[in-house]
């Protein structure tokens, strides 16, 4: 068993990285275009707790506040439609 808590433990090292290098491109591509990224996401349950997991996937870019984070697709449509995006 030891063995395979090892790779269990390699696999979720190697995954957190990879949300940790997509949180560094997006604070760069944030900081490059001077727009803050809109951030739509699926969770399990909803509420806090997938904010939460959000915020220690990417935390760099949900750290400032200014990210918008969404867990409901018509929510983040209403504001896409909205005239101030358009």
């Amino acid at each position: 068993m030891v063995g395979a808590n090892t790779a269990l433990r390699e696999v979720e090292e190697h995954t957190l990285g990879q949300w940790l290098e997509l949180d560094r491109l997006l604070v760069q591509f944030w900081e490059s275009c001077s727009i803050p990224p809109m951030i739509l996401f699926w969770a399990l349950s909803r509420g806090e707790p997938a904010r939460d997991l959000m915020g220690r996937l990417l935390p760099e870019t949900t750290g400032g506040g200014t990210v918008n984070l969404f867990d409901d697709w018509h929510c983040a449509q209403e504001l896409l439609c909205h005239p101030l995006f358009l």
